[in-house]
């Protein structure tokens, strides 16, 4: 199996900007009517010092021209929605990841479309023309494509990779953070110096597994390859 990651980071400020001028501040304020903060934060908002946290009205002194829209979660999941209807016509096997991006088997569908390299233009081609920002990630396991894309996310070096036997050596170096693991357990794990999947990989499993739970233990299976993954399709 081959599997294409696609995210989409920081969506709702994705949807604010398109068709926009990028070039003036815009942040993308949510909590309570009373003291909202930023969800996200452009460039130019970021130049000016405005992060993900800060008050709104600590923002608006940062800024005189700051723009700010409110998050709509209804507009990120219609706009995931249609993402994903467009998608399909690379692939019928397809997963939505909550509101971040897409998952797609694609070795079902590779001669289609010419190869991987091939398949990669056409969707890079197609996300520009969109009007969207996306991060890949190629891999055997659909969930090695996803750590990879978010790697990506963050600024880290990753290649595609399409052999599962090389998965444990090309994810050994990757943060811990890239996965939907509890923050308390991360930050237990970080306390001990596990910081990356090849830490975890040197534990013993059964000791690995009765402290922090089976279920880190099985993703961990599941992204090399080891246990199945199966998903639900779009």
């Amino acid at each position: 199996m081959l599997w294409i990651a696609l995210t989409l980071p920081e969506l709702s400020l994705q949807i604010a900007e398109r068709g926009s001028d990028a070039s003036h501040p815009l942040v993308i304020s949510s909590g309570p009517d009373t003291r909202p903060f930023v969800f996200a934060a452009n460039q130019s908002a970021q130049l000016a010092g405005i992060h993900r946290g800060t008050t709104i009205a600590s923002a608006r002194t940062l800024a005189n021209d700051l723009r700010v829209v409110q998050r709509q979660a209804e507009y990120e999941r219609d706009a995931m929605h249609n993402f994903a209807c467009w998608a399909s016509q690379f692939t019928p096997n397809l997963t939505l990841k909550q509101d971040e991006g897409l998952v797609l088997e694609v070795e079902s569908t590779l001669r289609l479309h010419g190869g991987l390299g091939a398949l990669l233009n056409k969707l890079k081609m197609g996300t520009d023309q969109l009007g969207y920002h996306v991060e890949c990630g190629v891999a055997p396991t659909p969930l090695a494509a996803w750590l990879f894309a978010k790697a990506r996310e963050q600024g880290l070096r990753v290649r595609a990779c399409t052999n599962v036997n090389e998965l444990e050596s090309r994810t050994a170096q990757l943060p811990l953070t890239l996965f939907d693991w509890p923050q308390e357990t991360l930050r237990k794990l970080s306390a001990l110096g596990i910081t990356r999947i090849a830490d975890c990989l040197a534990l013993p499993a059964d000791g690995f597994s009765k402290r922090f739970g089976p279920d880190l233990w099985l993703d961990l299976q599941r992204l090399l390859g080891r246990l199945p993954d199966p998903r639900a399709y779009f």
